[in-house]
């Protein structure tokens, strides 16, 4: 990965191991979550005491100890003493990972790894549905177990293949990096087509509208505007606009939107239904939840149906850990992005549009997940820690007059 932009890859700096994890984990979450780890080790190996020390993972701990609480009083003890292990690890995870991602540099090369590393994935789901794969079948899921899964990943990739191309059109950047950003711009709208995901169809177009607003390009903002208000008119608008419109958009695009491909669905699959089912769950136990993991046994025990989650992340956890845990989770990365935001506005632009992307991209995924909940995917869920990490360390390194660290 040497020929990447940023700094080189070396073993066996934790640096070194993270940036090969980053690499090998969209191919394999088992090696790529090891190299990851044994970054996170060496990291908490020599900066413990300072780790400790800060408010911020001090939340973190508030938090897990909560979780805890929930467990014991859940009401399926198994399954949610194992439903742990989709947070309680990550919460160290990200503290090292502050720690690393502590300069634009590292940010850069990071975006780079990801997004380079897009390539082949895309690849690869690409020769999946010329085989007739997917799944469900026909939507490209590529090395991921389920295509929502994939795109959550992809809208990552895809946002911070925007982000360095806005910063490559503002510099004199090399030719060969064009033409990467090129490829990786293209493989992953292809994907997200293919994915066929309206909830990452929805964010990806949030997040290049928020792009070009940044870069001032008029002209491509009212096409995205015009092409997206198309898309939605085929879909919602008033006959007769709705039918002149579908001779425009692909059905595709349109059914797609409208649920018109999957027009029969039971009442039990909705979210609405789902939805519905967990607020009602964390009303009656608000405090302690019901114990993570819990919302499947329950559902299924009342609608007879299996589901693994209730699509939406902060009822899940209001149902699982209770109301008060939920809200107080929200309030600690809100309050994240929130300081993140500001010092995004008061920075200077010498490192804005890679910061931008990181912080898009965080908005996105949270967005994603109030429709959806891939974070049972390790890569997926390391990805999201990954990418707070950097945006939580925006007030430090891009306010004003920083003087930022030189490696």
């Amino acid at each position: 990965m040497n020929w990447l932009p940023g700094d080189r890859l070396r073993l066996p700096s934790p640096w070194g191991w993270l940036q090969l994890g980053v690499g090998v984990l969209p191919l394999s979450a088992a090696l790529g979550g090891l190299a990851v780890l044994v970054a996170v080790v060496l990291v908490w190996k020599e900066h413990y005491r300072n780790l400790v020390r800060q408010p911020l993972h001090w939340g973190l701990g508030g938090l897990a100890l909560a979780l805890v609480v929930s467990t014991v009083f859940s009401v399926t003890p198994e399954r949610s003493w194992l439903g742990l292990f989709n947070f309680l690890p990550y919460f160290p995870v990200f503290a090292a990972l502050g720690v690393l991602l502590d300069r634009p540099q590292r940010w850069r090369r990071l975006a780079w790894i990801l997004v380079v590393g897009s390539l082949p994935v895309v690849g690869f789901g690409i020769a999946q549905l010329l085989g007739g794969g997917g799944n469900p079948p026909g939507r490209m899921c590529s090395f991921f177990a389920y295509a929502n899964v994939f795109a959550c990943y992809v809208l990552v990739t895809f946002t911070l293949t925007l982000s360095l191309g806005v910063e490559s059109l503002q510099s004199a950047s090399p030719g060969r990096e064009r033409w990467l950003l090129l490829a990786s711009l293209l493989g992953n709208i292809a994907a997200l087509v293919w994915a066929d995901s309206r909830n990452a169809w929805g964010n990806a177009f949030l997040v290049a509208l928020a792009f070009v607003v940044y870069g001032g390009w008029r002209w491509l903002r009212l096409v995205i505007g015009a092409g997206g208000a198309t898309v939605l008119g085929a879909a919602f608008a008033p006959r007769p606009w709705r039918d002149w419109l579908r001779l425009l958009v692909p059905a595709f695009f349109w059914a797609r939107l409208t649920d018109k491909l999957y027009p029969h669905r039971p009442i039990v699959q909705l979210r609405t239904t789902q939805w519905g089912f967990a607020w009602s769950m964390a009303q009656e136990r608000p405090w302690t939840g019901w114990g993570l993991r819990s919302f499947t046994p329950l559902y299924e025990a009342k609608m007879h149906i299996w589901l693994g989650h209730p699509h939406d992340l902060w009822l899940m956890l209001a149902a699982e850990t209770g109301i008060v845990t939920a809200v107080a989770f929200y309030l600690w990365v809100g309050w994240i992005l929130v300081a993140a935001g500001r010092a995004l506005l008061q920075g200077d632009r010498a490192d804005q549009g890679l910061a931008l992307g990181y912080w898009l991209a965080f908005l996105a995924l949270s967005s994603f997940y109030l429709l959806d909940i891939p974070l049972f995917d390790l890569r997926v869920n390391l990805l999201g820690w990954m990418v707070l990490a950097v945006v939580a360390n925006f007030p430090r390194l891009i306010a004003p007059n920083n003087l930022r660290e030189v490696q």
